[in-house]
């Protein structure tokens, strides 16, 4: 049943079906943006009722659970669109893809009022069935090849193994080892810095005892006797000494011998 206040392109959609089908629900809401399970209810509908467009379609593709990548929702709108186009003779300005998207909703129900066109002009459908697949296997894009995968690089021959000099009497399974254990161990040279010389004691002076230089290697030698022998100076002659008497006059000279008494 129409709605008043519907575009006209919805009323027509509205008209050219509801004597073919009874479900689903020709709302204006879903004409107005019909979605890909609404179109493809429909279509089912259609075939059911009329027989138009019977073995299009593969098993899989009769179930719209089934159809849920936008690819597959694309070559189902292609077979169904192209199976009118060739029943009725004429072209239809439809783009699947833009009918999955949502758009294009005018075009989309003019698309349906050619399906319920094509339905009812007894038109032969075995004939246009086999058109249709013909023409939709021809326009099919060619397979992509298979690419194979590259060779493998060359493996290059690994390089023989250095023999190594085994010793009289050692096993060469036992040479590696012993070659190992042979080799001295490298130890980190550790850098030692000199240790301050020790201060010796000072030795005990109050108790009358010599005290021993801190530079002498030796101790001093000992002595038998407290006797130390020192060497006389030469003595000493004073000059004579001239002796002034009051009144400046000169007197005899008086000689006047120092002796140095010491030793």
């Amino acid at each position: 049943m129409a709605e008043a206040d519907a575009p006209e392109w919805i009323v027509s959609t509205q008209q050219a079906l509801e004597g073919i089908i009874k479900r689903p629900k020709l709302t204006a809401a879903l004409l107005s943006k019909p979605p890909f399970r609404f179109l493809h209810d429909i279509v089912s509908e259609v075939t059911r009722t009329t027989g138009f467009a019977d073995g299009l379609f593969q098993d899989d593709e009769l179930q719209s659970g089934k159809i849920k990548e936008k690819e597959l929702k694309i070559s189902y709108l292609n077979k169904i669109i192209k199976c009118v186009e060739v029943a009725t003779g004429s072209s239809i300005a439809v783009r699947p893809g833009k009918v999955v998207a949502g758009m294009e909703p005018e075009n989309t129900n003019a698309f349906l009022v050619q399906l319920a066109r094509a339905a009812t002009s007894g038109v032969d459908n075995a004939r246009a069935v086999a058109r249709t697949l013909d023409s939709v296997s021809s326009a099919a894009p060619p397979a992509k090849p298979t690419l194979l995968p590259p060779p493998d690089p060359p493996v290059s021959a690994p390089e023989p193994e250095r023999a190594m000099a085994v010793a009289p009497g050692m096993r060469p399974q036992d040479s590696s080892r012993e070659a190992v254990a042979a080799e001295p161990e490298r130890q980190p040279v550790q850098m030692r810095t000199a240790e301050p010389a020790k201060a010796e004691p000072a030795a005990d002076t109050a108790a009358g005892g010599h005290q021993r230089p801190s530079t002498a290697r030796r101790r001093p030698p000992k002595l038998s006797t407290n006797e130390v022998k020192v060497e006389k100076a030469p003595s000493r002659v004073a000059g004579p000494v001239q002796i002034m008497r009051d009144g400046g006059e000169e007197e005899e000279e008086e000689t006047v011998l120092m002796v140095d008494r010491e030793g």
